[in-house]
């Protein structure tokens, strides 16, 4: 026979108000079990590795306009943190190692010109060996984004100041419990290792410099020594694509066009954002941006790595999520080589001319 649960009236520990539950080990009501976990999730970010990091940067900053403090802009600098660690390549045999020494430099410092402090925010930061990041310091050269710094009494004066903001602040506690809803980080524990630990991928400071300047969208000389063009990226010595080009955005009736003129019931299937991508990419317009998965890339970049048959390889360093990777791979690859379903190991160009594009030519 089931037995019926009784549902109990009992008066609850924090707000105590009184509150109906079939439960015996609630003394809280719904409202302060909520709020209670809330602020458990709060408390593991900021005590967790990653939020320990960032509320010191935060301080270092000494002002929170230097993020953008959402659920993206803490996902973006989770990502180039995460991805600072993976490029270190640690290892464990007993003790740990690492195989570079790499820090997350500011192209434009912290301590740049007077009343000015660099953005806390992945297009101001560069993965480089740390012996380059201690050379240079707080030099500023023509690179990386700045924001103004509030009147001295309206800065952070220490961490605990940017604690308190994050608990209290209902924007950035917002914030927090979004990613934390995602990700649920806890401050580390100490475990013993057993056996050995070998990082995943293999990386060269070449694989990183290249893939740096493709995450910043800078363009560094090819010919030249890999600390060379890490120096390049920080002084802002070789043009970055033009501030006025922007991802093109074709409108509604181009959009018809092209699908009318279309060859293949697949081109004409494409998502609005697809197509555009694929357009500029069969054309070839070196000049011109395009949004993959949120994110600008230069188109002669990415004809760079397309024939170097390094697609696949970047793609899975510049996204965290291996659907964005994917999703991104296929796109470059299917634009161009004109094939719905191409494979990286045929790399294939044929460059169309936009004009064939609107006249069913290709």
């Amino acid at each position: 026979m089931t037995r019926k649960r009784v549902t109990k009236v009992k008066k609850c520990v924090g707000c105590k108000k009184e509150f109906k539950t079939t439960s015996l080990a609630f003394t809280s009501c719904v409202i302060c079990r909520k709020a209670k976990n809330n602020s458990r999730l709060v408390s593991n970010f900021i005590g967790s590795n990653y939020g320990r990091w960032l509320v010191g940067r935060i301080a270092d900053h000494k002002t929170f306009k230097v993020m953008e403090f959402s659920l993206k802009g803490l996902q973006g600098l989770y990502d180039i943190y995460r991805l600072r660690k993976k490029y270190c390549q640690y290892t464990y045999d007993g003790r740990w190692s690492q195989k570079y020494e790499l820090d997350l430099c500011h192209l434009y410092p912290i301590k740049g010109d007077e009343g000015f402090v660099g953005e806390f925010s992945p297009r101001n930061l560069l993965i480089a060996p740390s012996r380059i990041n201690k050379a240079f310091k707080n030099k500023v050269f023509d690179a990386g984004y700045k924001v103004k710094l509030p009147p001295p009494s309206k800065r952070i004066s220490g961490v605990n100041e940017v604690k308190n903001s994050i608990k209290r602040n209902k924007r950035f506690r917002g914030a927090v419990l979004e990613f934390q809803k995602i990700h649920k980080l806890k401050p580390p524990k100490k475990e013993d290792i057993e056996g050995v630990i070998k990082p995943s991928q293999d990386f060269t400071l070449e694989d990183i410099v290249r893939n740096e300047s493709l995450r910043l969208g800078v363009r560094i000389p090819t010919e030249a020594s890999v600390e060379t063009k890490f120096t390049t990226i920080i002084k802002g010595v070789v043009d970055k694509p033009a501030k006025s080009v922007k991802p093109v955005a074709y409108d509604a009736e181009e959009l018809k066009e092209i699908r009318q003129w279309s060859c293949s019931q697949w081109e004409r299937d494409l998502p609005d954002a697809e197509l555009i991508t694929y357009t500029m990419l069969r054309t070839l317009d070196e000049e011109g941006v395009v949004t993959i998965e949120g994110r600008d890339f230069p188109v002669d970049r990415l004809l760079e790595i397309y024939l170097e048959g390094q697609v696949r390889e970047v793609m899975s360093l510049t996204f965290e999520k291996e659907a964005s990777a994917s999703k991104a791979t296929r796109e470059v690859l299917r634009g161009f080589s004109g094939e719905e379903n191409p494979h990286e190991s045929n790399v294939y160009l044929e460059v169309a001319d936009e004009d064939d594009l609107f006249t069913g030519r290709v």
